[in-house]
């Protein structure tokens, strides 16, 4: 029983994770999504692929493809909404790093303090 019940919390979690890129992937401009491209051209390989992404969704999806984005690793999305000056994405991204982290702790997990929001 003690297995579902840690399925179904990292299931949950999962969950929230793709909930919160949907409502990101979707307030992207497509000028929010250009210079995003921009700002990720040196760590997209190969280069050329950013000239078929033209949506957040999209965008978003190229991220987590080049393993520039995964449900425990925010930094870069939370780096690229900073600059394209996209703040109420940043806060987002903030959030939900803190309530994660918090659910960690309470099931036991460390986090060392430099990777604490």
């Amino acid at each position: 029983m003690e297995d579902y019940y840690v399925r179904r919390v990292e299931s949950r979690d999962h969950l929230q994770y793709c909930t919160l890129l949907d409502q990101i992937g979707k307030t992207l401009t497509r000028e929010n999504v250009d210079d995003m491209k921009f700002l990720s051209r040196d760590h997209v390989k190969p280069r050329s692929i950013l000239y078929e992404v033209f949506t957040g969704e999209q965008m978003l999806a190229l991220l987590e493809g080049q393993h520039l984005l995964a449900e425990n690793s925010l930094v870069f999305l939370q780096m690229l909404s900073y600059y394209i000056g996209r703040l109420d994405i940043y806060n987002m991204v903030v959030e939900f790093r803190k309530r994660r982290q918090r659910q960690l702790l309470r099931q036991g997990y460390d986090i060392s303090p430099d990777y604490q929001s």
